[in-house]
C-alpha cells in the first residue's frame, strides 16, 4: 500500500516530466523541419547561383567569339578600302556615296565593337556577382548543415554520399573524406 501511495504521489511529476519532454520532441521536431527548409533553400540558391555563373561564362564565350569575327572582318576589309572606293568610282557622287558607306559600315563596326566590349564587361561583371551569390549560398548551407543535431546528407544518383554534416560523420564513426565519395551500400554502423 505505502508502494501505491509513493506511486500516486509521484505520478504528477512523472505526468508534468512526459508533458515537458513531448514540448521538446515537438520543438525539436519544428526546429528539424525548418532546418530540412533552409538546407532546401540554401540548395536551391547554390545550384541557381552555378547555373548563372555557368549562363555566364557561356555568353561571355559567345561575345569572345562575336569580338573575333568583327576584328576578323576588320583585318578582311583592310585600310585600302576607302583607296578601292576612290579607284572604282565613275562620278564624284559615286565616289561621295561609296566613301559615305565604307564610313558608315566602320563607324557601324567600331559601335557594335564597343556594344560587345561593354556587354562583355556586363558579363564579367554578373558572372562575378554570380559567383559570389554562389559563395554566400555555399557558406549559408554549411553553416545550416553545421548547426544541424541529426545527420544530413545527399547522395547523387549511383547512391554516393556528395555532402554530409557534423552529425553524419559522428553517426557513422568516420571522417568526412571516407564516406565523400564511396558507394554507401552495406555500411552499417559500429556498435560500441
Amino acid at each position: 500500500a505505502k508502494a501505491l501511495e509513493a506511486a500516486r504521489t509521484q505520478l504528477p511529476a512523472a505526468r508534468a516530466a512526459y508533458a515537458a519532454a513531448q514540448a521538446k520532441l515537438s520543438g525539436a521536431r519544428q526546429r528539424e523541419a525548418a532546418t530540412a527548409d533552409a538546407v532546401e533553400q540554401a540548395t536551391a540558391a547554390s545550384i541557381a547561383a552555378e547555373e548563372r555563373v555557368l549562363a555566364a561564362e557561356d555568353t561571355i564565350a559567345e561575345m569572345n567569339g562575336q569580338i573575333g569575327d568583327l576584328a576578323r572582318a576588320g583585318y578582311n576589309q583592310g585600310p585600302y578600302a576607302e583607296l578601292a572606293a576612290v579607284l572604282s568610282a565613275k562620278t564624284p557622287s559615286d565616289f561621295a556615296d561609296q566613301l559615305e558607306a565604307i564610313r558608315a559600315v566602320s563607324r557601324s563596326q567600331n559601335k557594335t565593337l564597343s556594344d560587345l566590349q561593354a556587354a562583355k564587361a556586363d558579363l564579367a561583371l554578373a558572372s562575378i556577382q554570380a559567383q559570389q551569390a554562389l559563395e554566400t549560398s555555399e557558406a549559408l548551407l554549411d553553416a545550416v548543415l553545421s548547426a544541424v543535431a541529426v545527420p544530413v546528407v545527399a547522395k547523387d544518383e549511383h547512391h554516393r554520399y556528395v555532402l554530409v554534416n557534423a552529425a553524419t560523420v559522428r553517426f557513422h564513426g568516420r571522417p568526412p573524406e571516407e564516406l565523400l565519395g564511396p558507394l554507401t551500400a552495406g555500411w552499417v554502423v559500429e556498435e560500441e
